[in-house]
């Protein structure tokens, strides 16, 4: 999740940063690449926790020609870049960690909260307040067990998937500004809603039928009555009624399982898409110079761009083909970054492997070792510290 940034490339978790790239768990960073938790930096490569500063380069002071030089230098060649890349995944993995990600969050158990508070068990938000179990908001309040609440405010609602400008909504799926719904599925401008899909501009509707407030009122509590001695009653849509299959899906970002996990507990599962007319690939795409007019002349790049967008390259990871489209192109043109030579699906996956669990954990802080709520497992080695001891180290 990256929030208020600009022209930034294989960031995760990146908030109001420029011209960042390859950069993880960066704050009000400019120009910075290869780098792990950086607060207010500009002019980095390869740094970790570093707070207000300005041309480094492997944590230790440089100037803005050494700077310049270096970053040139990797911009020079592919496997320059990719060497990069690996130092930073060393970087990485060798760096202290705070407990949470915390920005004024206030007595919030979770990762990645800003503006928060009483938030336990919440994941990725901006302005909640008493929430339980909710992942992904923004501007949420007392709610529970919900998925993409907000944008705009969200209030009383349970057990929901994705709703926006909605209150006391519950057991839902893709609403937007409804009001007293239950059991829906894609409806938006309504209120007082039982069991109803697409519907929009509708009020006392049960199935998708319209009622008196008095018939309505009578019939929900029939149909309640009936789903508590089912057993329906208080729970979400089965896994099984998704129409997706489980990995085409953002749960398999954040709770990733085995297709024999996810067929077992009723969920599609999609297989890669054979096709019997497989088409011819091309090599790697070439140096991002060479598509650059203003370096190589523009008879050149342009028989090399025209090459390009026309050819399909296979991942060497999935063996799935993919293409390079115009705008990423130039893109990675204007900004002097490799192009991709992997297919966009497994980049992304990849990118999703850096994060934490949405889980929390109890472990020991490893310097003072008092204990401590956090995302990272007991059993994992990254050494994470409390807050009074991350400021300690860092400042």
């Amino acid at each position: 999740m990256s929030n208020f940034c600009e022209n930034i490339y294989d960031c995760l978790d990146t908030i109001r940063c420029t011209f960042c790239v390859s950069c993880q768990e960066c704050r009000d960073c400019q120009e910075c690449y290869f780098s792990y938790q950086l607060k207010n930096c500009q002019n980095c490569i390869a740094c970790s926790n570093l707070v207000g500063k300005q041309y480094y380069i492997y944590n230790k002071p440089s100037t803005e020609e050494e700077f310049r030089k270096t970053l040139a230098l990797l911009q020079s060649s592919n496997d320059l870049w990719q060497k990069a890349k690996n130092v930073f995944e060393k970087i990485r993995s060798e760096s202290v960690r705070p407990e949470g990600q915390f920005i004024n969050a206030e007595n919030c158990l979770g990762d990645h909260l800003q503006n928060s508070r009483d938030c336990v068990d919440c994941f990725d938000g901006l302005n909640g307040e008493n929430l339980r179990h909710v992942l992904s908001f923004m501007d949420a309040k007392n709610s529970a067990w919900a998925y993409a609440l907000g944008w705009p405010y969200c209030e009383l609602c349970s057990h929901t998937c994705v709703a926006r400008d909605s209150m006391n909504t519950h057991f839902s799926f893709y609403v937007h500004s409804c009001k007293e719904s239950w059991y829906c599925d894609s409806c938006g401008n309504s209120s007082d809603l039982f069991g109803c899909i697409g519907v929009n501009h509708g009020q006392y509707a049960i199935l998708n039928k319209a009622y008196s407030k008095q018939e309505y009122e009578v019939l929900t509590a029939r149909v309640i009555d009936h789903m508590k001695s089912t057993g329906e009653w208080g729970e979400f849509f089965p896994l099984s009624h998704c129409p997706y299959p489980y990995n085409d899906t953002a749960a398999m970002d954040f709770y990733p399982l085995s297709e024999s996990e996810a067929v077992s507990r009723g969920a599609r599962w999609a297989s890669p898409i054979k096709s019997k007319n497989t088409p011819n690939t091309s090599d790697a795409p070439l140096h991002i110079s060479e598509y650059d007019e203003k370096k190589v002349g523009k008879e050149r790049a342009q028989k090399n761009i025209d090459t390009l967008l026309a050819a399909v390259f296979r991942c060497p990871v999935t063996c799935e083909p993919f293409q390079i489209i115009r705008q990423e192109l130039a893109f990675h043109i204007e900004n002097s970054i490799p192009l991709p030579t992997i297919h966009p699906r497994q980049r992304h996956r990849e990118l999703m492997k850096l994060r934490n669990p949405r889980e929390s954990f109890e472990r020991n802080c490893d310097e003072c070792h008092k204990k401590i709520a956090t995302s990272y497992a007991p059993e994992r080695p990254e050494k994470v510290l409390c807050e009074a001891c991350y400021m300690k180290h860092i400042y």
